[in-house]
């Protein structure tokens, strides 16, 4: 199902650009949506047994993207692939394979990792998507002073897995995520924030387009 999705995915997107091998991001750009999920109590943190795998993963903590690609979606710069969570769901032993959309139009500049042989997107601010294989999807946004903000929706059959149903509209997006950036006075109107709705509605499409879910979808 993940590769379906995934290349529901990509087939949405714009001049997309494979890149070779594997790619690496923060854990911080996951880890967020993976505390929210094992906090709604359908979730356990699971490390998959052959992590690290290298020794770069292992120094700085770094989550691996498989088959990641560079693209554009309606003008948004996304780094997309799939990954594997360190969670899974309650009862169960297999770790939860994900869909992962990173926005990087915020990004400053791309900077050597002190000590490895690999760069780093650094960011004041960062949003990103995960479509998980069971369909459910998790929006994060976070400032890199440690402040996060994270929503998840379920499809149905689902229901219970995540913190809402599955959005009708952006607007149900950025709904469920404003009250709490208002809480923590977080600035409104930044493209990060902004992003989120659109590719929290890219993962709903594609996950429906996929064959997880049959009902129509509102653009």
């Amino acid at each position: 199902m993940i590769e379906k999705c995934l290349a529901e995915v990509k087939f949405r997107l714009d001049n997309v650009e494979e890149m070779n091998g594997s790619s690496h991001t923060s854990p911080y750009v996951i880890f967020p949506s993976e505390e929210e999920l094992i906090m709604g109590g359908d979730y356990e943190k699971s490390i998959p047994g052959d992590y690290p795998k290298t020794e770069i993963e292992g120094r700085f903590n770094l989550r691996r993207i498989n088959t990641p690609a560079k693209a554009l979606y309606k003008g948004l710069g996304l780094r997309v692939g799939k990954t594997t969570l360190h969670i899974k769901e309650a009862g169960t032993d297999k770790n939860i394979e994900s869909v992962i959309m990173v926005y990087t139009g915020s990004a400053d500049e791309f900077k050597p990792v002190e000590g490895a042989p690999t760069k780093a997107m650094t960011a004041s601010e960062i949003s990103s998507v995960l479509l998980l294989e069971t369909g459910v999807i998790s929006g994060a946004y976070f400032l890199f002073n440690g402040v996060a903000h994270v929503c998840s929706w379920s499809p149905p059959g689902k229901e219970g897995f995540a913190g809402h149903a599955y959005p009708a509209d952006r607007g149900d997006v950025a709904a469920a995520m404003f009250p709490a950036l208002m809480a923590s006075g977080t600035p409104m109107g930044s493209p990060s924030f902004l992003a989120l709705p659109e590719l929290v509605m890219l993962a709903v499409e594609s996950y429906r387009k996929a064959g997880g879910e049959n009902s129509s979808i509102i653009q």
